[in-house]
């Protein structure tokens, strides 16, 4: 939130009359760091999305896609390998990974390292729901890609490499006596070779704009529904 930390957000919530009162009438004591996430989580579970031509496709309405469009959710599923990742009826693992992005230039973000301190978690960060995801540009952590052109261009090349580059990643140019092996060695805590090879998915250019295509299937309805109030309190 652009704070420098909890305490001073607490601070500045709790010095603003009008939330000070609500915070009493609905959590019954001062503003505390644990009730504005409370609140927060509140505000963001009424931001759904649901019955997206991909819901429709996916319930039996073969119509609800257009050809380039059901290619795309075959490519999803299948050459492109996002389902790795993206699945569920949320579309994400709940997992983190590591892309490589940012690696190619002089300011890495360490991501979920910086919170955890274990090496595998050098450079990773969550999986990101697909739901809407033609409609929340830019892309990536870092917002460094503007269009999903430009997200499925970096997928297709293998992301960018690096010696904590996932597994995920690399899965097509391993047996599985490796990958057994090299989740054997991250059970342990030990450092997988760092293998930097990047394996590309080899998607034609009709490939990616079908791929981005049934991404664009994936925008529903529900969360438009949501306003900014007329006015905060004060």
């Amino acid at each position: 939130m652009a704070m420098p930390s909890h305490e001073l957000l607490v601070k500045k919530i709790g010095a603003i009359r009008g939330y000070k009162s609500w915070f009493k009438r609905v959590f019954a004591r001062d503003v505390h760091i644990d009730d504005l996430a409370k609140a927060i989580a509140a505000f963001e579970r009424t931001v759904v999305s649901g019955n997206a031509a991909y819901d429709k496709f996916r319930a039996g309405t073969q119509q609800a896609f257009n050809e380039s469009e059901e290619r795309g959710l075959a490519l999803f599923e299948g050459k492109a390998r996002c389902s790795q990742c993206h699945n569920g009826p949320n579309l994400t693992d709940e997992k983190y990974h590591n892309l490589g992005v940012d690696w190619d230039t002089a300011h890495v973000d360490l991501g979920r390292y910086k919170v955890t301190q274990n090496e595998q978690d050098i450079g990773v960060f969550k999986t990101p729901t697909l739901r809407e995801i033609a409609d929340t540009a830019p892309y990536m952590h870092n917002g460094t890609f503007a269009t999903l052109e430009e997200v499925v261009a970096l997928y297709n090349k293998g992301g960018i490499a690096n010696p904590f580059l996932d597994v995920e990643m690399r899965r097509p140019n391993r047996t599985l006596e490796q990958m057994l092996e090299y989740y054997k060695k991250v059970e342990v805590q030990e450092t997988p070779s760092p293998e930097t090879g990047l394996v590309k998915l080899g998607l034609t250019k009709q490939e990616q704009a079908d791929l981005v295509a049934f991404l664009r299937t994936l925008s529903g309805q529900g969360w438009q529904h949501i306003t900014p109030p007329d006015f905060f309190p004060e």
